[in-house]
């Protein structure tokens, strides 16, 4: 199962949107006015609550992935999260610990990078996630 939540800009609380479709989070994705949302914060008079993200909850495996656009020079900049359990060594490596919500990030990824991405998320290739983050 699915879930999904949206960072509306003008909004200072995170938007639950429950739960959605594997087959429909791709098409969510690469259908959301990304441009729209990053042209609201010229219009509101104070400082924006959030860039506009979408996350997307895989509750069986205890996953979560980000999208946060920014608009940069050359166009839409996507900053990815990346959640999930991981054993974190501390303390130069002699500790370790398990956090449950560990996060990685990358940044400035394009449109065509960040929904590949998703795709791997979606086919649970986690490794090769791992890997990139």
């Amino acid at each position: 199962m699915y879930k999904w939540t949206v960072c509306d800009p003008l909004e200072k609380d995170v938007i639950e949107k429950g739960v959605i479709e594997k087959n429909k989070i791709l098409e969510t994705f690469v259908n959301y006015p990304w441009k729209d949302e990053l042209n609201k914060r010229p219009s509101f008079d104070g400082e924006p609550f959030f860039s506009p993200t979408l996350e997307f909850i895989d509750t069986k495996n205890c996953q979560a992935i980000a999208f946060s656009v920014v608009d940069d020079f050359n166009g839409l900049s996507f900053y990815l999260f990346y959640k999930r359990p991981q054993k974190v060594k501390k303390w130069f490596g002699l500790v370790s610990k398990y956090d449950p919500e560990y996060v990685s990030d990358l940044l400035d990824q394009d449109f065509n990078s960040a929904k590949e991405i998703l795709e791997q998320f979606l086919n649970q290739k986690f490794q090769e996630l791992e890997n990139k983050f």
